[in-house]
């Protein structure tokens, strides 16, 4: 009987300790997981975004927009259509500037951008497979190249992290590439795993009280609810701010707390240089960035085509503040224009898209530029 005993006790203390480890792996908090040798594109293309981490052949995009016409009335393809709900001030300026339905389509790149993409994809990075694609918010500066680039690596399992405004984005994806074989993320996660290493969406971080207003009405300003994402590679961290502005989840306690952990290699500055991006907050809060990469132009006739008619953005007045920041070794550079009196960027530092490699934590000025789309 006291081995029968014995035996029931041992096989429920071993049950208790199966359970207690299941449950110790459920609750524990994922850890980040560096890359190792990576290259990140910063690719000119206007007032825009479009950045791609390349591993082995393998790629994620975090954004692949294309700047817009500004001297042209309508000149984008609109794919699949949606009913805005926005009528806020901010939003109309963007419509003005950006000539996208007030109906809120989503939109394709003009043809000749997204070729270029692709070509400079496969071409030039030899990227063979895509793995991922982040959009960090539904502008189209910040998408439009997405849906030709997905057609074109229609065979991969791609997974679209969706921003926080998503309706009929499967959709749309599937009616330019009916045989797609990815799918689309809209839960908004913390973590992503892609190239054998985590890519945070610090976002996400924010409070439940900054968070819930954005989930229930992302439409009211696409900009504050922009993916802000973090990747570490070979020891140094590359930060990504979308179009986050100097509100929002920007002013979100746990955010902040979650962006100071960690100083940064490369920053990509908010929103394009303007006066209202977050870029000087976030550069108190991680102290220093070794470079900056403004993804920009100022609306010179070289650059009508991809500005957007936006006069005003120059990263001249943030940088000049940057340099107290960051201090006189940190370096900065330009997709496009910028105001040829100022010297604290060099002129071969503007103009041209960026190759920085992540073993070395050093840039390489490439000569593409989307201005190539139009020759």
């Amino acid at each position: 009987m006291k081995r029968v005993k014995a035996i029931i006790l041992s096989l429920i203390l071993i049950l208790c300790l199966v359970i207690g480890s299941i449950l110790f792996y459920i609750f524990l908090p994922s850890k980040t997981k560096e890359l190792t040798n990576i290259n990140y594109y910063v690719m000119s293309v206007g007032n825009a975004n479009f950045t791609i981490v390349e591993k082995d052949f393998h790629a994620v995009l975090i954004d692949a927009g294309s700047g817009v016409d500004s001297t042209s009335e309508n000149e984008l393809k609109f794919a699949e259509i949606e009913n805005s709900h926005s009528n806020r001030k901010s939003e109309q300026f963007f419509i003005n500037n950006y000539q996208v339905s007030p109906k809120k389509k989503w939109t394709k790149a003009k043809t000749t951008s997204s070729k270029w993409a692709i070509d400079f994809m496969r071409n030039k990075a030899g990227i063979q497979y895509l793995d991922g694609i982040f959009i960090s918010h539904k502008h189209s500066d910040h998408y439009d190249l997405v849906f030709e680039i997905l057609k074109s690596y229609e065979q991969d399992k791609t997974k679209v992290v969706a921003p926080l405004e998503y309706d009929n984005l499967t959709t749309t994806i599937i009616k330019n590439a009916p045989n797609w074989n990815g799918k689309v993320d809209t839960k908004f996660s913390k973590k992503y795993n892609f190239l054998g290493g985590t890519f945070e969406n610090l976002s996400s971080y924010s409070s439940n009280k900054t968070l819930k207003p954005l989930k229930e009405r992302p439409w009211e300003d696409p900009n504050d609810t922009s993916q802000v994402i973090r990747f570490t590679a070979d020891g140094n961290t590359v930060l990504v701010l979308g179009d986050l502005q100097n509100q929002g989840i920007l002013r979100d306690d746990k955010f902040m707390k979650k962006v100071e952990e960690k100083q940064t290699a490369l920053l990509i500055a908010a929103h394009h240089s303007s006066d209202n991006s977050a870029t000087l907050k976030v550069a108190e809060l991680i102290g220093h960035s070794k470079y900056t990469i403004f993804s920009t132009t100022m609306a010179t006739s070289k650059w009508d085509k991809f500005s957007g008619g936006h006069k005003s953005m120059n990263p001249k007045p943030i940088t000049e503040k940057l340099i107290k920041q960051f201090g006189n070794d940190a370096e900065f550079f330009v997709t496009g224009d910028l105001d040829s009196e100022f010297s604290k960027i060099p002129e071969k530092q503007t103009n041209s898209s960026f190759k920085w490699s992540s073993k070395t934590n050093k840039i390489e000025i490439l000569n593409n530029t989307i201005l190539d789309s139009i020759k």
